[in-house]
């Protein structure tokens, strides 16, 4: 992977500092997603578009498709209890490194 072709997120709507900012609202649920059994599904077109471009920069990925979303518990949950956060999400600037097969 060529981390300097790969660029920065700043093209996509980042912020000062490197942060991306979720708007509040839009589609959001809780539900189960790969092995976890529950996660945060959201809406971001800004890290979809994010995703494509890394990928064509020569990132491998394991799935077929890119869902944004918060990991939140493998442990068994009642998913009708839970309300998904609909609030602002603010996320750090990118950081790229190897990643750990363990």
């Amino acid at each position: 992977m060529d981390w300097i072709r790969a660029g920065n997120a700043s093209k996509w709507g980042s912020e000062n500092g490197g942060k991306i900012t979720i708007a509040p609202g839009g589609p959001r649920v809780v539900e189960p997603l790969g092995n976890m059994a529950a996660v945060l599904m959201f809406a971001s077109s800004q890290l979809c578009w994010r995703h494509e471009e890394i990928v064509r920069a020569g990132a491998s990925h394991d799935f077929e498709d890119f869902q944004p979303h918060f990991s939140l518990t493998k442990a068994d949950v009642d998913l009708t209890k839970i309300e998904p956060y609909r609030g602002k999400i603010v996320l750090g600037p990118e950081v790229f490194e190897e990643v750990k097969a363990d």
